[in-house]
Order: structure tokens, then C-alpha cells, then sequence
């Protein structure tokens, strides 16, 4: 019985393993298209936020129906961090990034307040060393 539970087990991790391989030659290869799509794209735009500042023109309606206006996004950049990270702490706009906490706290005995350990089962894949004849 253990011969064939381990057989079963075996063939889904032999399907497991197809089915990303599958998966990752496909993403390699849309990445690669989209990667070209997304450029083409940046251009385009540039191009007629050019010809539409060109022109004084804030807006084009195209055969589809789609109306594309040109827009301004405002945002900000930091200069000094120290000084931003002050403010942000004052004004309570900071986030905290788990990934950096988890790390500091991995080994702790005691989660300082309002942090609790959480754990979620994955399965991992680990591949095999390429042989090089």
C-alpha cells in the first residue's frame, strides 16, 4: 500500500512539475510580447501628449469611442529621508514592511504588540543541478 500511495504521490508531483514548466514557458514567451507591446505603448503616449500640447488640444476621441485626455499626475519625490521620515511619522503616513519585520523578528521568542505570527503551507520546488557533459 505505501509502494502505491508513494506511486500516486510521485505522478501529481511529475504532473505538478509539467504543468509550471508549462506555465513558464508560457510567461517567458507573453513576457517577451508584452515586454514589446508596453514599449510601443510608453511611445505612443509620449508621442501624443507631444502632439496634443503641439496642437493645444487636451483630449482626442478615436473611431472606437475611446476619448484619450491628456492628464497630469502630481506626486512627490524624497530629497532627504531623514527629515520625510520624521514628517511621516507625525502625520502617521508610514507603512511598515512585513517582509523586513518578519525577517528582524524570525528568531524572536516574544512579537512585540499588535504583530502575531502567521504560517500558510506551500509546496516548494527545488530543480535539479544542470549535468554538464
Amino acid at each position: 500500500m505505501a509502494t502505491t500511495s508513494l506511486t500516486k504521490i510521485t505522478s501529481k508531483a511529475e504532473r505538478l512539475y509539467e504543468i509550471r514548466k508549462l506555465i513558464s514557458d508560457k510567461e517567458d514567451a507573453l513576457k517577451l510580447e508584452l515586454e514589446a507591446l508596453k514599449t510601443e505603448r510608453d511611445v505612443v503616449q509620449l508621442e501624443l501628449i507631444a502632439d496634443l500640447n503641439k496642437t493645444g488640444l487636451e483630449s482626442i476621441k478615436v473611431a472606437s469611442g475611446e476619448t484619450y485626455t491628456k492628464a497630469i499626475r502630481k506626486g512627490i519625490s524624497i530629497t532627504n529621508e531623514v527629515f520625510a521620515l520624521k514628517w511621516a511619522l507625525e502625520a502617521k503616513a508610514v507603512k511598515i514592511d512585513t517582509l523586513v519585520a518578519s525577517q528582524l523578528l524570525r528568531n524572536a521568542t516574544e512579537l512585540p504588540e499588535g504583530i502575531e505570527a502567521v504560517s500558510t503551507e506551500y509546496i516548494s520546488v527545488r530543480k535539479p543541478k544542470e549535468v554538464i557533459n
